[in-house]
């Protein structure tokens, strides 16, 4: 019933993580997505989605122990309907930190650049999506994950979309590279 991504045996570590925050948080929103497709129910992971995976056995065990710890940990935290795991929110905090630090303490130029050009449509985002409160990096984030979404149903996406979401690739891309720096302790 659903194909696991290429790069999930590598999101058990936290090497996915710091490889590729950005991509980290969208396939996590996607897994959360689909453990409420599946009701949190820990059978119809099992049935549905680990059996289903022609892998090792030992990456059917590792499999489901990520999937479970998943689904405990959204079952725990009331995120039946809605929300995102802690994990995710401690990253979108951290990238919303650094989008300011890079913006007003570091003063990275191409990021500002890239930021001018990404702000107005996050700016039509965030009126059109009605989410005033929300961090303009969770939004810009948002955005790309409904796009995916809505290429996933195979539906196009207009002109003025398509260029909204290049602009929210390139500043997330820099600001992914600039995370990894600073988790490695090489940022300047």
């Amino acid at each position: 019933m659903f194909q696991i991504l290429k790069f999930l045996s590598s999101v058990f570590t936290a090497q996915h993580k710091s490889h590729n925050v950005v991509e980290f948080v969208l396939f996590l929103w996607h897994t959360e997505d689909l453990l409420r497709s599946l009701e949190l129910s820990e059978e119809r992971v099992r049935q549905e989605l680990i059996s289903t995976q022609a892998v090792t056995e030992e990456d059917r065990d590792r499999l489901s122990e990520w999937y479970l710890k998943l689904l405990k940990e959204m079952k725990r935290d009331g995120l039946q309907k809605s929300g995102h795991l802690e994990e995710t929110e401690e990253i979108l905090s951290e990238l919303f930190f650094l989008h300011d630090s890079l913006l007003d303490a570091l003063k990275d130029a191409e990021y500002k650049k890239l930021w001018l050009s990404a702000e107005p449509h996050m700016k039509e985002l965030q009126i059109k999506s009605k989410s005033l409160s929300i961090n303009p990096i969770e939004l810009i984030l948002t955005g790309l994950y409904g796009a995916s979404v809505i290429r996933a149903q195979g539906k196009e996406l207009s002109k003025e979309t398509e260029q909204a979401i290049a602009t929210f690739s390139f500043l997330l891309n820099h600001l992914g590279r600039r995370y990894k720096e600073y988790k490695s302790g090489k940022m300047n």
